[in-house]
């Protein structure tokens, strides 16, 4: 006998029909129809549930043979039933976990296949609308820039950062290459931030790159480059490359510097 004829048998016992037991245990007729033609079978809170309202244990719901001759008492029967739960809910477990690591290769595999079909591409020139102001001091040789960069909303999930490349004359000493990455953190898809005592030399040049990466991708963007010249005398602002950065807006705002 099937486990549903067990059931079709026992319910009938009852003298209740399918959609009597379904009310009983929370489930539609159609599913007490499924369990009784073996289209489907309980789950495991539904079996328990069975086996209390029909009055047996779970081995006699499931025509689990026990040798009369040793024919259990109703404590020991208790403890097998509650072993057989803990090992259909072990079950359970284990199929579960192998169906979410089946799901995760799978995913893991998609995403490799895309990766080579599609590899993903970092933003070009992401900062379209630069903000600059700086502001030099000939004691000290260093210089202090702010930049507003309006509508990077692109690089949100990305790490970003600026790179500082300028050069440094120690004690009368050759020039020397001051090289310093900061972290920039977006606000509201806008970056404002403020770079200080940047260390200058006359006629070398001083660059800020801004850079991003996620993963593998990284790229980079100029943003500002300057030639200090000589004492009281302006700055050469270069533009950046106008071949590569049609569309790139440079504007210098000296409020950037002003105290808030």
């Amino acid at each position: 006998m099937t486990l549903g004829q067990r059931i079709q048998e026992l319910r009938k016992k009852q003298g209740l029909s399918q959609e009597a037991l379904g009310e009983k245990l929370g489930v539609s007729r159609q599913a007490i129809s499924r369990w009784e033609m073996d289209g489907a079978v309980p789950e495991v809170d539904k079996l328990i549930a069975l086996s209390k309202l029909f009055g047996v244990s779970l081995d006699e719901l499931l025509q689990v043979e026990v040798p009369k001759e040793e024919a259990l008492p109703q404590d020991d029967r208790s403890q097998r039933d509650r072993e057989l739960i803990r090992w259909l809910a072990g079950l359970c477990a284990a199929l579960i976990l192998v169906s979410v690591v089946s799901l995760g290769f799978t995913i893991h595999f998609r995403r490799q296949v895309m990766d080579i079909l599609d590899p993903p591409q970092a933003p070009v020139w992401p900062a379209s609308d630069i903000e600059y102001a700086f502001l030099p001091d000939y004691e000290s040789m260093t210089v202090d820039v702010a930049f507003s960069l309006a509508d990077v909303e692109e690089l949100k999930g990305w790490e970003i950062s600026v790179r500082t490349r300028s050069y440094e004359r120690l004690s009368g000493t050759v020039p020397t290459l001051y090289d310093v990455e900061t972290p920039v953190t977006l606000r509201r898809g806008a970056a404002t931030f403020c770079l200080e005592d940047i260390p200058f030399s006359y006629h070398g040049l001083v660059n800020i790159i801004f850079t991003y990466s996620k993963g593998k991708v990284s790229s980079a963007q100029p943003l500002f480059s300057a030639e200090p010249t000589g004492p009281g005398i302006r700055w050469e602002v270069c533009p950046i490359d106008p071949i590569d950065t049609e569309g790139i807006i440079q504007t210098e705002n000296p409020e950037l510097l002003e105290p808030q």
